[in-house]
């Protein structure tokens, strides 16, 4: 797999890195490379894995929310604070109920 090292002692990946440039491993979401369902490789994004696993979480929160469960009930299911609750409404009503723009395709 191609890396790019940059100063620090964090392992950058480069964007380029395509399945068809390496073999196919598959990741923790897809056990296949050549039959992944999303635009770019998850191991592209800095922190990828949690991000989206946060995005998908966040996202369920804000469609519990949009059904009419309660903000207690939303908060005792996912085991999250009222602030934490509080930010993940506000920020996907700013954002028209969508994920953050450059995890949209993997929500």
């Amino acid at each position: 797999m191609p890396l790019e090292a940059n100063n620090s002692k964090q392992t950058v990946f480069k964007p380029e890195s395509k399945p068809s440039d390496r073999e196919s491993k598959g990741c923790k979401l897809c056990p296949n490379c050549f039959d992944c369902p999303f635009p770019d490789c998850v191991e592209c994004i800095p922190d990828g894995f949690n991000r989206i696993e946060q995005a998908r979480r966040d996202k369920s929160i804000y469609s519990f929310r949009m059904k009419g469960v309660s903000k207690k009930r939303i908060i005792k299911k996912f085991g999250i604070s009222s602030r934490s609750y509080h930010r993940i409404i506000q920020t996907y009503k700013q954002n028209g109920g969508k994920p953050p723009k450059e995890l949209e395709g993997y929500v």
